[in-house]
């Protein structure tokens, strides 16, 4: 990430946007079409969610290799596909690009785990990030409605709070040297 001092920003907001999607759906749940403002305020929220965290995925790299750069690549894409798929659905109410949606998920998910399998054979400093964030999207997945992007949340202000502490650029820097 060039703008590195921009992290622990983007990282709270990225737990924000995910924590306050999760506490609204918990309420009212986001049917598929005929929203209310519930439904608007939880795709803005996602939205503002992943603006933040696409940047943020190269931090999660813990490593140089070809594999790591690709499931970086793929992580990007999905969280990419579901921000494409966010867009159109905020402006019209309802779901749409369904599909693309869950193929953004599934890109998501199987970056983080290359990625977080990665981090754990190589276990540099603050590893443990990877492994997070990837828990926290298979979590807020399983949980969907019922707290599902608040753990999510959770997980990308952990991330944030480590990204504060000093240690982590020589960290990052040394992984992906």
């Amino acid at each position: 990430m060039k703008h590195r001092r921009l992290a622990p920003t983007l990282s709270a907001l990225a737990a924000a946007g995910y924590a306050i999607e999760g506490a609204i759906v918990i309420r009212a749940p986001q049917p598929d079409t005929g929203w209310h403002a519930s439904g608007y305020a939880v795709e803005a929220a996602f939205l503002v969610a992943l603006l933040a965290s696409i940047p943020l995925v190269g931090l999660l790299r813990h490593s140089a290799g070809r594999l790591s750069a690709v499931a970086a690549w793929a992580t990007r894409a999905g969280f990419g596909a579901m921000l494409v798929s966010a867009i159109p659905s905020l402006v019209a109410g309802r779901n749409e690009l369904g599909p693309l949606f869950l193929l953004g998920v599934l890109a998501s998910v199987v970056g983080l785990v290359v990625l977080s399998a990665g981090a754990v054979r190589n276990r540099p400093g603050f590893w443990w990030t990877t492994p997070t964030v990837a828990a926290g999207l298979v979590l807020s997945i399983a949980l969907g409605d019922h707290g599902g992007g608040i753990l999510f949340g959770i997980a990308w202000a952990t991330i944030g709070l480590a990204l504060r502490d000093d240690r982590v650029d020589s960290a990052v820097m040394n992984a992906t040297a």
